[in-house]
């Protein structure tokens, strides 16, 4: 039970976030796994140096046709926005939103109003996957937001990402703002790994559990 203090303390310092990060040693990968790694080559192996990173010269590009963006939004200030997200906001043909209304205010801070918009929330996750496949197979390009982070962590976003996956449409993340990470970066830990356990019950028993059963789970 040595990990309940930091689950107690991100608690008190984000009584309003939507989720709550764990330091816990690195977990196993198993079958279970919840997550995926994603594995962006920089260059040769260890003993094979690669070419060292830099920008294109050519300056950012423009969203591919056909393309599926997950785009990393604001999580309470505007100001966080990427400046990558912002220009992809702007030059998408389609914004998937899960509440239209709240995109259309972030939008109009963007200058990109107006901008067709798709709804896409938890109660009609798998029409509006469909709509945007179809769409991106027409040659669209396609940004997909949540009100607040990202589309699929602890949002609504990962049905569609299995679905485009599934039906070759290229998928490309634009990070943002991260709760988790926000969280951590200021818990005092030093943290070579962590757990996210998502949303938890908001106060009571059922919290008490929750984080009960995420520690149990690794130890």
């Amino acid at each position: 039970h040595t990990y309940m203090p930091l689950a107690v303390r991100g608690a008190a310092l984000f009584s309003r976030a939507a989720a709550l990060a764990l330091v816990l040693p690195p977990p196993r990968l198993t079958t279970r796994a919840s997550a995926a790694m994603l594995c962006l080559p920089r260059g040769g192996g260890d003993d094979q140096p690669g070419e060292e990173w830099a920008p294109d010269a050519s300056g950012a590009s423009s969203p591919t046709k056909g393309t599926v963006y997950i785009v990393g939004t604001p999580i309470g200030n505007l100001d966080d926005l990427t400046l990558r997200a912002a220009r992809t906001l702007r030059e998408v043909d389609v914004v998937a939103s899960e509440d239209t209304r709240r995109t259309a205010v972030l939008l109009r801070h963007l200058g990109a109003s107006p901008k067709k918009q798709l709804s896409h929330h938890e109660h009609n996750a798998r029409a509006a996957s469909a709509r945007v496949v179809e769409l991106a197979r027409g040659g669209a390009t396609v940004a997909v937001v949540s009100d607040a982070g990202t589309p699929g962590i602890s949002d609504p976003g990962a049905l569609l990402a299995a679905e485009c996956a599934a039906a070759g449409v290229p998928l490309v993340p634009v990070p943002g703002a991260c709760a988790a990470i926000a969280a951590l970066s200021i818990s005092g830990f030093a943290a070579a790994g962590f757990r996210f356990g998502g949303f938890l019950p908001r106060a009571g028993r059922g919290r008490r559990e929750a984080l009960a059963a995420l520690v149990a789970d690794e130890s």
